[in-house]
């Protein structure tokens, strides 16, 4: 360790290193720590690697596409957004390597080609996505102001992660055009509500930014209704089927029912403290005790 530095004892035998005591120092030529400072980069990118991985959504954007497009669309718009890949450019992504085809994304959303077409037509005429020709086929690119992945957060935006693994999972095709017993409405429900739930307590309220807890004002599902502009029929349909899909929680506090949101899917915390982390924790074990019912409001 002290290769090429004079050792010397002291009268109670402590060693130094050109006076540098070697029992409180660490003496290192620039080439260990060259090393050092490389197995650190190497390790801190391991521990980048296991962190879940999350796709931006930018609120005041979000909110401003949703009034914009049908339920239907929506849904369709955040299965391509949660295909984005973290050097893609906003890219959406069959793939590591294949970006998805308009035939790609009929299969994804459970349509048919002119279906498929429509809705596309929808999303870029609207400006949520951008088609471009690539050889022989037009491949799509989400709209960076409203969502980005693996970017530098836009300065004083308030914004969401949609956290990628887990929402993929719930927005899985299965059979007969059921995405893991969800619709694609209902899909467009959940993209809807991102801008309205609470940044720490995950309730869909009328004030998401609120810091102090008590003063909260959760939305009814009237209100959140007339919010996000459906039907209060729509509005229990498509509730009861995000609460079966484990998204949305319903529970009930000073006399109200209250709507969180999981926190596995949608999450707006960017640093982590270890309160917030196990109020998380707690939720999440909410969530998986509770029997996903129908729901009455």
């Amino acid at each position: 360790m002290a290769k090429g530095f004079k050792i010397t004892f002291d009268k109670n035998g402590r060693a130094y290193a050109n006076e540098v005591p070697l029992d409180t120092h660490d003496i290192r030529s620039k080439k260990q720590i060259e090393a050092y400072r490389k197995k650190r980069e190497g390790e801190e990118a391991t521990q980048w690697n296991k962190q879940e991985l999350w796709i931006a959504a930018y609120n005041r954007k979000v909110e401003e596409i949703s009034k914009k497009l049908k339920l239907h669309e929506l849904g369709a718009y955040l299965v391509l957004v949660v295909h984005l890949k973290m050097n893609s450019k906003g890219k959406v992504m069959l793939d590591t390597k294949k970006p998805m085809t308009l035939e790609d994304i009929a299969k994804k959303i459970g349509k048919k080609d002119r279906q498929t077409r429509e809705i596309i037509n929808a999303l870029v005429r609207e400006k949520a996505l951008t088609k471009v020709k690539e050889g022989r086929h037009f491949v799509y690119y989400v709209n960076s102001d409203i969502h980005t992945m693996g970017e530098p957060i836009k300065e004083g935006e308030s914004f969401t992660k949609i956290m990628q693994k887990a929402t993929k999972n719930k927005l899985r095709l299965l059979h007969r055009g059921k995405f893991a017993g969800l619709t694609l409405e209902q899909i467009g429900m959940l993209y809807k509500i991102i801008p309205y739930f609470h940044w720490s307590k995950f309730y869909l309220v009328e004030n998401p930014d609120e810091q102090d807890p008590d003063k909260l004002q959760p939305f009814d599902l009237k209100k959140l209704a007339e919010k996000i502009g459906i039907s209060y029929a729509a509005m229990k349909r498509h509730m009861s089927g995000l609460m079966k899909a484990g998204i949305v929680m319903k529970s009930s506090a000073y006399g109200r029912n209250i709507y969180t949101v999981n926190p596995q899917i949608l999450y707006r915390i960017d640093q982590e403290t270890a309160e917030t982390a196990s109020y998380k924790q707690r939720v999440i074990e909410e969530f998986n005790m509770t029997k996903k019912g129908e729901l009455e409001d």
